[in-house]
C-alpha cells in the first residue's frame, strides 16, 4: 500500500463471510473460493473503501488471492479479491486487526485423495498425473481436478468418499448411468471410465478447455446457454435414457415444501410469503400436474454448470437428469440470472422454448422451487457443505420477488 508496508499476521477469513461491493453485489467466501456472486437488492450499506490510498494491508493471501484492507480513517475492514471486486466486509463484530478464521476444508485436492484411488484413477487414464489444477466452484466437498499425464494427455477428474460426503458416492454413481448413455451429439463431455470402490466413487472425463460464464450474467451470454438448450433439446427428445425418473416423481418432495411449512410456518417468514402461504402452497403442488414430458432434462443449469470454448456452450454436472417437460431447464437457467440482477420474464415472453408453455405452468414451477429454497434454507447445513444454505437463503429472495411479480397477489 502506498507508503506504508504491508503488517502480515496470522490471518484466515471464516467461511460465510460476506462483504458488498460498489455494485451493491453481495459476495460470500466460501473456504478458498468465491462460493457465489449474487445481487440480493440495495440495504443501504457504508461505501466501500474507494481507493487503495486510504488503507492499509492487514492480511494478504497468496494462496486465495484475496487482501483484507483496514481504513486509515474509520478502522472499517475491506476485501479485495482476485476478481478485482472490492467491498465492505460484513463479518458481524469483526474489528480491524482482529484474528479472522479461514477454513480450507470444503474441497478436497488431488493429494488428499487416497493412495489406491489415485492409483485407480490412473489406472484408467493409462498413464500417471503429473499435474492436477484442484478447481474450487460449486457445493461438492469431493475433490474436482483438471489433470495433465505424464504421456500429454489431459482430462477432468472428480471424486468423494463416504466419510467425506454420505450421500456424495451415490450422485457420482447416478451421473455415471447418466454419462454412458447420453447421445454423442448432446455437448456434454464425454466419460472416459468410473472407479468404484464401494467407498470411493471417482469419475473421469474428457476436459472441456473452456471456462464459466461471466458472473454476473450478460445478456449475450445468457441467449447463447438457451440457444444451446434450445439445440439440446432436440436431441434429447424422445428422452434417449430409459432408466431416469419422470420430472415429477424427482421433484414432488420439492414441489411439496410449501405446505409443509404452512404446517408450522416459521416467525422469521417472509410477510407477504406468511400472508399468501396457503395458496403458495397450492399453486406449486400444482406444479406436478405439468412437469412431465419426453426430454431427457439436465434440471440443474446454472453457471457453474455451463461452461463457454471457443466453439460452443458445454453442460456438465448431470446427476439429476431426469424425463421431462421441455421447458424445465429453461426456467431454471433464468432463475439463475434473476439472482444477478437480469429481469426473467420478457425472456419467458420470447424465447422459443417458452412461448408456447402456459403462464401458470412456469408460475407454479418457480412457487414450487421457492418453496424448496425457503424450506431448505433453513435446515442445518449438510455434511461438508458449508455454503449451500446461503445459497439457498439468496436464491429463495429471487426467487420469492419473481412469484410475487408473476401471481400479483397484493
Amino acid at each position: 500500500m502506498v507508503g506504508q508496508q504491508a503488517q502480515q499476521f496470522p490471518a484466515r477469513i471464516p467461511a460465510g463471510t460476506c462483504y458488498r461491493d460498489r455494485r451493491d453485489h453481495i459476495h460470500e467466501y466460501a473456504p478458498q473460493c468465491m462460493a457465489m456472486q449474487v445481487r440480493i437488492g440495495r440495504r443501504g450499506f457504508a461505501p466501500a473503501l474507494q481507493y487503495r490510498q486510504v488503507a492499509s494491508t492487514v492480511w494478504n493471501s497468496r494462496e486465495v488471492n484475496l487482501a483484507v484492507l483496514k481504513s486509515r480513517k474509520t478502522n472499517e475492514l475491506s476485501a479485495l479479491a482476485r476478481n478485482g471486486h472490492h467491498g465492505l466486509m460484513e463479518s458481524p463484530g469483526t474489528a480491524a486487526g482482529q484474528e479472522l478464521a479461514f477454513d480450507n476444508n470444503t474441497r478436497l485436492e488431488w493429494v488428499d485423495l487416497p493412495v489406491q484411488v489415485r492409483a485407480g484413477i490412473e489406472d484408467l487414464l493409462g498413464s500417471a498425473v503429473v499435474t492436477a489444477e484442484n478447481q474450487r466452484g460449486g457445493f461438492s466437498p469431493g475433490m474436482a481436478a483438471r489433470v495433465r499425464c505424464t504421456d500429454g494427455r489431459r482430462a477432468f477428474v472428480k471424486a468423494a468418499g463416504q466419510a467425506v460426503n454420505p450421500h456424495t458416492p451415490g450422485i457420482y454413481r447416478t451421473e455415471a448411468n447418466v454419462m454412458r448413455q447420453l447421445p454423442a451429439r448432446v455437448p456434454a463431455p464425454a466419460m472416459r471410465g468410473s472407479y468404484d470402490d464401494g467407498e470411493w466413487v471417482a469419475l473421469i472425463f474428457d476436459e472441456v478447455p473452456g471456462s464459466p460464464p461471466q458472473q454476473p450474467w450478460t445478456s449475450d451470454e445468457l441467449r447463447l446457454v438457451l440457444d444451446a438448450l434450445a439445440d439440446m433439446s432436440r436431441a434429447l427428445t424422445p428422452c434417449p435414457i430409459d432408466d431416469v425418473a419422470k420430472a415429477s416423481d424427482e421433484l414432488r418432495a420439492d414441489m411439496l415444501c410449501y405446505r409443509e411449512l404452512a404446517s408450522a410456518p416459521p416467525a422469521d417468514l417472509d410477510p407477504w410469503e406468511r400472508r399468501h402461504l396457503d395458496r403458495l402452497a397450492d399453486l406449486a403442488a400444482s406444479a406436478l400436474d405439468h412437469l412431465d414430458g419426453d426430454t431427457l432434462v439436465h434440471l440443474d443449469i446454472r453457471a457453474d454448470n455451463v461452461l463457454f470454448d471457443a466453439a460452443r456452450a458445454w453442460f456438465v454436472d448431470w446427476p439429476w437428469a431426469c424425463r421431462g417437460a421441455v421447458w424445465i431447464d429453461s426456467v431454471m437457467l433464468l432463475l439463475d440470472a434473476a439472482n444477478h440482477g437480469i429481469d426473467p420474464d420478457p425472456i419467458v415472453a420470447e424465447h422459443p422454448l417458452l412461448t408456447d408453455v402456459a403462464p401458470d405452468h412456469i408460475t407454479a414451477f418457480i412457487a414450487g422451487l421457492c418453496g424448496y429454497f425457503a424450506l431448505h434454507s433453513r435446515r442445518p447445513a449438510p455434511q461438508g457443505l458449508p455454503t449451500v444454505r446461503s445459497f439457498q437463503r439468496a436464491k429463495h429472495v429471487t426467487t420469492l420477488e419473481w412469484v410475487r411479480r408473476r401471481t400479483g397477489w397484493n
